[in-house]
């Protein structure tokens, strides 16, 4: 068998992809874009993966099973020892229902479907990522997805005569995946950065270098390019965030940086010792199995320690990943990888499908069994069944409200009444629906986006909101500039203040009262946590005061601005007692948590603040 070729200046550029989305995911404040590492990935794998076909179909030894046989080698041992160990882990140090959501996804992640998964669930940027440890294999998924479409129709595209025609196909595959991630990015940004089609031509760009790498340069331009292209990742690393559209053409430029430093011309002969010397090429030789293990040990270690890690936490982490990762590439992905005999590789097979049934049987009996095995006495287990029908009934009501006919012509309802919020509308909703069946209620809401002014939403900033949030926020404005609010008797306002100040309500209801008489209801904050009450009932039996953000926020101030403006209603004393008036409740009777996440009220919760203003007797209608 033939020696295969060695690129050390790759396994260097491997390094620093790895290291990038290393200290990317550890929290390095000044490496805000290391998730490019990952677009280096595919670029190098564009190129590795097309040279070898490219190579074997020009010397006809192209052969799809013998490419099928080194990439499940390549990849599945070390894929699914990591996921084993993280499972144990996760059953130990995780709740209930991350153990299950982490199951599952182990499924995904070892059948290569994990990126339509997490697709499905919400983006690679949002705030729930730190608790699902195989979010990473994403773009693991993505790379075997196109390891099982790319030879197949290179080798259809390699029959074409001549190389011009190929390289026009390549060109046109690439600018057509380029042209709908951008576009997509407007409208559905999960779907361009999760998906595969929206990222084929960063594989086309490290195709591409195959028939570019035969171009020499002279030295001094070598060596003039290449400080370019490195300059040009620190900078990119260092600008880009997460509120950068991703990819699309933002994603174009360090795949072209990538494609640079892979082409002989990153082989300078002095900047390239940047990247290519022998601690980087190390880090690059592990660097799979350096990736597979750092994102579930980061994920159990801040759900056990802190969710902010401190300078000794990210030390610690990046040293145990490292460590980690040397010994699975050491004594499982070598090993295997080196295992060339036919005898050998039928074993992967039974290897494989051993391991997936060990993890679909503990599924079968985690479904049956679970919720027995994890309730105790001591603490709160929910499930994820219990968290999924608990947040998905916050919504009974919203199914019988108008969302679109707001502006209301006049009913034979006792009194019509407009809720206006964020995402916590439907709170307002529940807890009034309960308490006062027979009204009319109208509700206008768009998660994250409480009503504002044009004025102040253009003076806030807006780097935490993604494209189609500032989309939806000027629409919301818009229909708040033009609508009609006449017929209301009552508007209701049920917000999560935080950064959403009380000066930002008070100037919307200036302008609110321009085009209304109806009375305006304010209702103030409860308890917001700084993490999932389901994740703080996990680990401690009382709740501690550090897991609480705030109480009543701008309690306050909100009742000291409400004269001539509007009627305040606190929640915090709708609960409270006579006898332990500052006691904050956070379970029903029924042990319902007030909430399924860290802010927003369940139904059950819902319930308790309408008994509680008919057992006190409270008017919020006057």
């Amino acid at each position: 068998m033939a020696q295969r070729k060695y690129f050390p200046h790759i396994d260097g550029l491997r390094g620093i992809a790895v290291l990038l989305v290393l200290l990317f995911h550890v929290d390095i404040s000044f490496l805000k874009g290391g998730f490019i590492g990952v677009d280096i990935f595919f670029v190098i794998s564009g190129y590795l993966i097309s040279t070898i076909l490219i190579e074997k179909n020009d010397n006809n030894n192209f052969s799809f099973h013998d490419f099928y046989i080194r990439r499940i080698k390549r990849l599945m041992p070390s894929m699914l020892i990591v996921i084993i160990i993280s499972l144990i882990m996760a059953f130990f140090f995780l709740p209930y229902y991350l153990f299950e959501t982490s199951l599952k996804s182990s499924n995904a992640a070892v059948l290569s479907y994990s990126n339509i998964l997490f697709y499905k669930q919400s983006g690679y940027f949002d705030s729930d990522a730190h608790l699902k440890p195989f979010l990473h294999t994403w773009s693991l998924s993505v790379e075997e997805q196109f390891y099982l479409i790319w030879p197949l129709l290179l080798f259809f595209i390699l029959k074409l005569k001549t190389k011009k025609t190929r390289i026009l196909i390549f060109i046109g595959i690439g600018i057509l995946s380029l042209c709908f991630s951008e576009y997509f990015l407007s409208f559905n940004s999960s779907a361009a950065f999760y998906l595969t089609p929206f990222r084929v031509f960063e594989f086309i760009i490290g195709t591409l270098i195959y028939w570019v790498n035969k171009f020499e340069l002279k030295a001094s331009l070598k060596e003039i390019v290449t400080t370019l292209a490195v300059i040009g990742f620190v900078f990119i690393t260092y600008m880009y965030d997460k509120n950068t559209p991703f990819p699309g053409i933002n994603a174009l430029i360090p795949c072209i940086l990538s494609a640079i430093l892979i082409h002989n011309t990153g082989q300078a002969k002095y900047v390239s010792s940047i990247y290519d010397n022998q601690i980087i090429r190390w880090f690059g030789k592990i660097s799979y199995s350096l990736y597979l293990v750092h994102w579930p040990l980061i994920v159990i270690y801040k759900f056990q320690f802190s969710k902010e890690l401190n300078y000794s936490d990210q030390i610690l982490l990046i040293l145990l990943s490292t460590f980690l990762g040397y010994i699975v590439n050491k004594f499982i992905e070598v090993p295997f990888r080196e295992k060339d005999s036919k005898r050998e590789s039928k074993k992967i097979v039974p290897y494989i499908f051993t391991t997936l049934g060990l993890v679909i049987i503990a599924n079968l009996i985690l479904i049956k069994h679970g919720e027995t095995l994890f309730h105790t006495k001591d603490n709160k287990q929910y499930s994820l069944r219990e968290i999924n029908e608990g947040k998905e009934l916050r919504f009974t009501f919203c199914n019988d409200v108008s969302l679109s006919d707001i502006e209301l012509k006049k009913t034979i309802h006792e009194k019509q009444v407009l809720i206006l919020g964020d995402s916590h509308a439907p709170d307002a909703l529940n807890f009034l629906k309960l308490t006062y069946p027979n009204y009319d209620y109208r509700m206008l809401t768009e998660g994250g986006c409480p009503p504002m002014t044009k004025t102040d939403f253009q003076s806030i900033d807006q780097g935490g909101h993604t494209v189609e949030m500032k989309i939806k926020w000027f629409d919301l404005i818009d229909k708040y500039n033009t609508m009609d609010f006449k017929n209301y008797e009552y508007i209701v306002i049920n917000v999560m203040f935080g950064w959403y100040k009380p000066e930002f309500l008070i100037h919307f209801i200036q302008e609110l009262k321009k085009k209304t008489n109806a009375k305006i209801i304010v209702f103030g904050n409860y308890v917001v946590f700084n993490k999932d009450l389901v994740d703080i009932v996990a680990k401690e039996k009382n709740i501690p005061l550090q897991s609480i953000e705030s109480i009543a926020l701008y309690e306050n101030e909100l009742k000291n601005n409400a004269p001539n403006n509007y009627k305040y209603v606190s929640k915090k004393e709708i609960l409270s007692n006579k006898k332990k008036s500052n006691e904050i409740v956070y379970f029903t009777n029924e042990n319902e948590p007030m909430t399924y996440d860290s802010n927003h009220l369940s139904f059950g919760f819902a319930q308790l603040i309408s008994d509680s203003i008919k057992a006190k007797n409270i008017r919020i209608f006057d």
